[in-house]
């Protein structure tokens, strides 16, 4: 129960690593309040789920973080729910796999909004909430390896992600006087619901994008909760400005 009391918004909670984030938190003792794009079904599952102390802590609302207005709203309506924030998960994502001669500028504008710009503003949102509550808090960033390695049919996702580096190192640095803290954790390759088209149904060719990583498989959306729970609690409370790399040593090579 490391999140007892915890109050945590996280984007992107329906499924992959935000719905393994979501229901790990709530395990911990958190109240989690999550935003969805449109599979309503699995955030009412998540939703109807009892902690370990029978009740149910956690709330959701559909939001396109593609849409700055939709964003603003969510941040309003979680801390009307929780009463405040403490902790914010940024995991919502824009994906998309486009050769760099083909990508258009809607693509590339929805990429960089949800990814950069949106997140950005959703961040600010919080951190000023923090701030006018005069409250420490915690903002987590999932990222990806892909911002520091070229993967093909990438280069809009790559940029992104690099730019949420940099923005959370820039967040850690402004906003540490404040007690508000600004990490970054970066998934390797992984088996996810939004990549399913790569792994379901075709075990060899994982298994062969797999054989390089050193620890021997892909990563599953459960195995970065551990990173997110010591950072969404005071065990981490000198860490901040930090990337850290869940990819089973892909990054070693």
């Amino acid at each position: 129960m490391k999140l007892k009391g915890t109050k945590i918004l996280v984007t992107g909670g329906s499924n992959g690593i935000g719905r393994a984030l979501v229901e790990g938190f709530i395990e911990e003792g958190a109240t989690v309040f999550f935003s969805y794009l449109n599979d309503a079904a699995s955030a009412r599952a998540i939703c109807q789920s009892k902690t370990p102390s029978g009740s149910s802590n956690t709330y959701a609302m559909a939001c396109d973080l593609a849409d700055h207005n939709q964003a603003k709203q969510l941040v309003e309506q979680a801390i009307s729910t929780l009463g405040h924030i403490d902790v914010l998960v940024n995991n919502a994502a824009a994906f998309a796999r486009e050769a760099f001669l083909d990508i258009s500028q809607l693509a590339l504008q929805r990429v960089i909004g949800v990814n950069v710009v949106n997140t950005l503003l959703i961040s600010q949102q919080v951190a000023q909430h923090m701030v006018s509550c005069n409250r420490p808090g915690s903002l987590i960033h999932i990222s990806s390896l892909s911002a520091v390695r070229a993967r093909s049919r990438m280069v809009h996702y790559q940029a992104s992600k690099a730019a949420l580096n940099a923005m959370s190192e820039g967040i850690a640095f402004e906003l540490g006087a404040y007690g508000i803290r600004s990490n970054v954790i970066s998934p390797g390759l992984t088996e996810t619901h939004a990549n399913r088209d790569q792994w379901k149904g075709r075990a060899e060719l994982w298994r062969e994008r797999s054989a390089d990583i050193p620890l021997g498989r892909a990563g599953l959306p459960r195995d970065y909760l551990g990173a997110a729970v010591l950072l969404a609690s005071d065990d981490s409370r000198w860490i901040s400005g930090a990337n850290i790399r869940v990819d089973g040593g892909m990054a070693t090579f």
